[in-house]
């Protein structure tokens, strides 16, 4: 219901693109389905259900949150891609919309919308925004970003900062890890950053970027993380403000990209035939920037982000060259409980950064 309801953003482009599959392509219907997009009667849960009790009403074509595809995937529920799919399209898009759908080694999803966090300054305040760690440790502004969790689990920014800390979720024989180093690091510059006041001391209060958001519209921080939907939506009524990647341990671009993926779920040869041409109808590069963009999402392929003339474009495109995908792990869910319980005692006081690393570690057992 996020993507395809009447009255949302997007849904007469939607609708329209559907219409004109459906008008080149001899024969094939298409009828949308809407659900919830989580939880008890979500898509995730539908799938499980119908799977195990009514595998005939179970649609062809999924559209369902990257952080779910492992589930579904683990289910046996997704079909694998690359029959019906070439080389050459894979190549088009941001690396992390194909990797976001890699579950063993086989792509079974596409991710067709993004969304991430960058920075946004106040330039009355900033006039060269920190990079680094080291550069905003060394500022006087002050810099706001979500530390709270989500549900329990570590919110983005924890991700993105522990992934460019030189953090892996997966080692090199494939199974889950949780790196202790690079996890302390992080923690470590929470802590120095609050105790030298360059890091709001409201992060353990906020749980989101539009949260965030807010403070920072009241001029209350002089820096704060944002979303690229969130600002790509209120830019123009903003003075005073612009864009910058967020600030890393060694100033290398880090983002995590969510955002919605599209799998084929029949197993039927001409359904799955069919649903292929689909994805790859909805997935051309004209059709997913019309799409994309109206919805207020950013589009995955890179054909969509030549405009020159507005410098957030290019901007974009530079920070999804380097994004990364959602996890795709069982275990994500646990070790980003970790991560959070790690941060929460760090910044109650509980324990120094090295001490909640390592019970991070070591409460995860595979």
């Amino acid at each position: 219901d996020a993507l395809y309801l009447e009255g949302k953003p997007g849904a007469d482009v939607l609708m329209e693109q559907i219409e004109q599959f459906e008008a080149s392509a001899e024969g094939v219907k298409v009828k949308a389905l809407v659900k919830k997009a989580y939880g008890k009667g979500g898509i995730l849960n539908l799938l499980l259900t119908a799977k195990e009790a009514a595998p005939s009403v179970l649609p062809d074509v999924v559209i369902i949150d990257t952080s779910e595809i492992a589930q579904a995937a683990q289910a046996e529920l997704l079909q694998p891609l690359n029959e019906f799919i070439g080389e050459d399209f894979w190549e088009s898009l941001f690396p992390f919309a194909a990797e976001a759908g890699v579950w063993r080694g086989e792509n079974v999803a596409i991710q067709f919308c993004a969304d991430f966090e960058h920075l946004v300054y106040n330039t009355n305040k900033v006039v060269t925004p920190p990079l680094t760690w080291q550069q905003l440790l060394g500022g006087k502004e002050v810099y706001l970003f979500p530390a709270r969790g989500v549900n329990g689990l570590a919110n983005d920014t924890l991700i993105i900062q522990y992934l460019a800390a030189g953090g892996r979720f997966v080692d090199e024989n494939e199974l889950p890890v949780l790196d202790e180093q690079p996890l302390a690091e992080v923690l470590e510059f929470y802590r120095q950053g609050i105790e030298k006041g360059v890091i709001s001391q409201l992060i353990s209060e906020v749980g989101s970027t539009d949260e965030c958001w807010q403070i920072y519209l009241a001029a209350r921080v002089a820096m704060s993380n944002v979303r690229a939907s969130r600002f790509l939506a209120d830019r123009k009524i903003l003075h005073n403000t612009s864009y910058a990647p967020l600030p890393t341990k060694k100033g290398q671009v880090s983002t995590l990209a969510r955002g919605w993926a599209i799998a084929i779920v029949t197993q039927e040869h001409n359904r799955r035939e069919a649903s292929a041409d689909f994805i790859k109808w909805l997935l051309a590069p004209d059709n997913n920037a019309q799409w994309a963009w109206a919805a207020g999402y950013l589009p995955v392929h890179r054909e969509a982000f030549k405009e020159e003339q507005d410098p957030y474009i290019p901007f974009l495109r530079w920070q999804l060259e380097s994004a990364q995908p959602v996890p795709n792990l069982l275990e994500f869910p646990a070790i980003a409980k970790a991560m959070q319980e790690a941060l929460d005692n760090v910044l109650s006081g509980k324990a120094t950064p090295e001490e909640a690393a390592k019970r991070a570690k070591q409460s995860l057992r595979w």
